[in-house]
């Protein structure tokens, strides 16, 4: 069996219908309510693969709009622990281990949402290679 030469513009019609390209391969035309059936679902799998990309964009603005709130949230209670370390000297003695509590908090806090960020780029990678979007 001789092997046949597939050109470009058919692998291109492969990647979009690999169905529409074995029939076409075959000679039998595509044609009735299948054809039609095929296009639609064409169009609901596009549509799927555009809501994927405004997810993702909408993902991206959410994680960046949580760390600022959440940064802005850890600097007032620093402030505020520094307002009370000013005003009592119980406070003042204690200074070094309460910094280094919220150090640890920040640290851990932090990680968190690093992780859950990771998580969510890890998700929206595999979405991505399940629909070939590179």
């Amino acid at each position: 069996m001789a092997k046949q030469i597939i050109s470009a513009s058919e692998m291109e019609r492969y990647g979009y219908c690999p169905l529409s390209w074995y029939l076409d391969l075959r000679g039998i035309d595509a044609e009735g309510d299948e054809v039609n059936t095929g296009v639609e679902k064409h169009k609901v799998i596009g549509d799927s693969l555009k809501n994927l990309l405004v997810e993702e964009e909408k993902s991206r603005e959410t994680s960046t709009t949580l760390m600022t709130i959440i940064g802005l949230i850890m600097t007032v209670v620093t402030i505020a622990l520094i307002i009370l370390w000013l005003s009592t000297d119980v406070l003042r003695q204690n200074m070094g281990v309460i910094l280094l509590i919220i150090g640890i908090g920040w640290m851990l806090i932090a990680s968190f949402f690093l992780y859950k960020l990771l998580l969510s780029t890890e998700k929206i990678d595999q979405l991505r290679d399940d629909y070939k979007l590179g």
